[in-house]
C-alpha cells in the first residue's frame, strides 16, 4: 500500500502510528523517509479538511496548450482567499510549473498596446499573464509551425475582479491592450529574460488579423517597426 493512500483512511494518530509499524516492519528504506512521509501526510489531510485541493480552475481554449486559468474564490464576512499560482496543479494538467521571473507593467493610458512578444529557443517561455488593476484585453498567437491552429489567436479580458489568467505556451506570442486608464498587468514566466533572444510579431500584421476590441493610442516604436510575418527557421527555431 503506499504510504500517500492512508491519508484517506486515518488521522493524524493514526498517521503516525502506520509509519512507526512500517519502520518496524522494515518496509521503509529510512526513518528520514518515513519522517518526510508522515510531514507529506499531514499536508494532505490539512488540505483535504480545510477544502483546498482543487486551488484554481483550469479552462481550455481553441489553442492546444493554452489555458485560462480562473480563481476558486474562498468567500466569508473579511472578503475572499484565493490561491494564483500552484506548481503542482499546473504539472497536474500537464503545464509548465516552472517561475523564474515575475514581472509587471502599467500603463496610465487606455489604448496602450504592448505585444506581441516571445523568445526563441532554448529560451522559450511560459507566460501566465493577470491584470492587477485596470483591465487589458489579452491576446497569443499560435507561432508553432506543427500546431493545427498555427498563426491563429486567442483573446481574453483580464480584469482584477475576475482574477482569470491566461496561460500562454511556448512558442506563441503575447500582448495585451488596456482598456482602462491606469491599467496594470503582472506575468509569470518559465525562463529568464534573453535580449539575444527577444523576437516579436505586429499587432496589426494581416497574417494574423487579430480584432482589438478599441482603438490602440499608444504603442512603442520598437512594437511598431517588426515587419510583415514571414514563417522561417528562425521565427520558430
Amino acid at each position: 500500500m503506499r504510504i500517500a493512500q492512508f491519508a484517506l483512511d486515518f488521522n493524524r494518530a493514526s498517521l503516525a502510528k502506520a509509519v512507526c509499524d512500517t519502520i518496524c516492519l522494515g518496509r521503509c528504506r529510512s526513518a528520514l523517509f518515513a519522517s518526510r512521509a508522515l510531514s507529506q501526510l499531514k499536508i494532505v489531510c490539512r488540505t483535504k479538511k480545510q477544502g483546498w485541493n482543487q486551488g484554481v480552475k483550469f479552462t481550455e481554449t481553441e489553442i492546444p496548450g493554452a489555458w485560462v486559468i480562473g480563481l476558486d474564490k474562498r468567500v466569508d464576512e473579511r472578503g475572499y482567499f484565493a490561491r494564483v499560482w500552484c506548481q503542482h496543479e499546473l504539472e497536474s494538467h500537464g503545464l509548465n510549473g516552472a517561475c523564474v521571473q515575475v514581472n509587471t507593467a502599467l500603463s496610465p493610458m487606455a489604448g496602450t498596446l504592448r505585444g506581441m512578444h516571445f523568445q526563441l529557443p532554448p529560451h522559450a517561455e511560459v507566460k501566465i499573464a493577470r491584470c492587477l488593476r485596470g483591465a487589458a484585453f489579452d491576446v497569443l498567437i499560435d507561432l508553432r509551425p506543427e500546431s493545427p491552429t498555427f498563426r491563429r489567436w486567442y483573446g481574453v479580458t483580464l480584469t482584477p475582479d475576475s482574477g482569470e489568467m491566461l496561460y500562454v505556451p511556448e512558442g506563441c506570442a503575447h500582448g495585451y491592450l488596456t482598456l482602462a486608464d491606469e491599467t496594470e498587468v503582472m506575468y509569470f514566466t518559465s525562463h529568464i529574460y534573453a535580449a539575444g533572444a527577444a523576437r516579436g510579431v505586429r499587432y496589426d500584421d494581416p497574417a494574423f488579423e487579430i480584432h482589438w476590441p478599441a482603438e490602440i493610442r499608444v504603442v512603442s516604436g520598437a512594437d511598431k517597426s517588426w515587419p510583415d510575418f514571414q514563417f522561417s527557421k528562425e521565427t520558430n527555431k
